[in-house]
């Protein structure tokens, strides 16, 4: 009964750290996304200039055989083509610099400050490594490490700590009381102090005080009030559980779905880089620039173009959800081997590690 409120404040310290984890690998997920999303940026900016640089050299080719078999048509439909894909450029160097600003956010380095005019940059390639999944020992160890699933099983330790603690309430209180008084008589206030503490005039009381309310109301009600804070506990620890399995799932759902993704958008934009290829070729050998031929190339240009940016896209969604399954099992840290310190009073680790 007199370390209950020690254990409880031993299990909300532990509880309180578990949050700190939490924390953190929300906002280290959260900056490994934006980082591939600034990937994704960066590719889509340069699939856009390679377009520019491409309609550029047909309008070239255009410009140079107006006078042979190019009519105004043709050169005007390549210089909007041209054109339209300049303005474009200007919407992805847009999503290049809010991408960067959302990483500098996350990332919050006094050498790289959010209030600064320089874009980040990636550096990894996009690159996918093949990962083996097994759903159960992939639950055992989110079930293991999960920050909320621990501090459901703390809530439960406390609310266990309660039922005690509510239970010895219950039971009738008998208290042995003693008490011992000295007195002093005097004709002054310096007599009477002086005589109080020579021990010649003392009074006790020694007794057994017995209490058992009628009917015991209280303390049954406040029982019955921590058995159902318990069973609540339990309660919402099977709900946590359940949506540990959900977020496994769905997770692992999509690495598997994206990893299926890659080699299909790959295959695509082969055929389609192909495909240009070949256009390219008879266009060299072709005696005539037609209209229909023009477009042909204009589209399949923006078709290769859609065709990569859906291959990187691929590759960008495959690694955003590995980093989402990783935070799902609760192992985020253990992957980037990032670790948690306590410091003392004086701002200096300690050397006790919490996690």
């Amino acid at each position: 009964m007199n370390l209950a409120n020690v254990y409880i404040a031993d299990k909300l310290e532990e509880s309180a750290v578990e949050g700190v984890r939490g924390q953190l690998i929300q906002t280290i997920t959260d900056t490994e996304v934006a980082y591939w999303n600034l990937a994704l940026a960066w590719r889509d900016l340069a699939i856009q200039e390679w377009m520019v640089e491409a309609a550029e050299e047909l309008l070239s080719i255009i410009d140079r055989r107006r006078n042979y078999d190019a009519n105004i048509a043709d050169w005007a439909q390549a210089v909007a083509t041209v054109e339209q894909r300049r303005s474009q450029i200007i919407n992805f160097q847009q999503a290049v610099k809010q991408a960067s600003d959302i990483l500098k956010q996350l990332m919050n380095s006094p050498d790289i400050p959010l209030s600064g005019e320089a874009v980040l940059e990636p550096t990894d390639e996009m690159v996918h490594l093949p990962i083996q999944l097994e759903l159960r020992e992939t639950l055992l160890t989110a079930i293991a490490n999960r920050p909320d699933v621990r501090q459901s099983l703390y809530s439960i330790d406390i609310a266990k700590i309660n039922e005690v603690v509510a239970d010895n309430g219950r039971l009738p209180e008998l208290d042995f009381q003693a008490s011992v008084n000295t007195k002093g008589l005097g004709g002054t206030y310096h007599d009477g102090y002086s005589e109080a503490f020579t021990g010649s005039f003392i009074s006790y009381i020694v007794g057994l005080v017995f209490e058992y309310p009628l009917g015991n109301r209280a303390p049954e009600a406040a029982y019955r009030e921590s058995r159902l804070e318990r069973s609540a506990a339990v309660v919402d620890y099977r709900q946590t559980l359940l949506q540990v399995v959900l977020d496994v799932k769905t997770s692992m759902r999509q690495v598997m779905d994206n990893a299926q993704l890659i080699p299909a958008t790959r295959a695509a934009r082969v055929a389609t880089a192909e495909s240009l290829r070949a256009l390219e070729v008879e266009r060299q050998t072709l005696a005539s620039l037609t209209p229909t031929f023009l477009n042909l190339i204009f589209s399949t240009q923006a078709q290769l173009a859609t065709a990569r940016s859906e291959e990187f896209n691929a590759i960008v969604q495959f690694n955003t959800s590995i980093a989402r399954m990783y935070q799902s099992m609760g192992t985020t840290l253990d992957v980037k081997q990032i670790g948690i310190q306590t410091i003392d009073e004086h701002g200096d680790f300690d050397g006790r590690s919490l996690y």
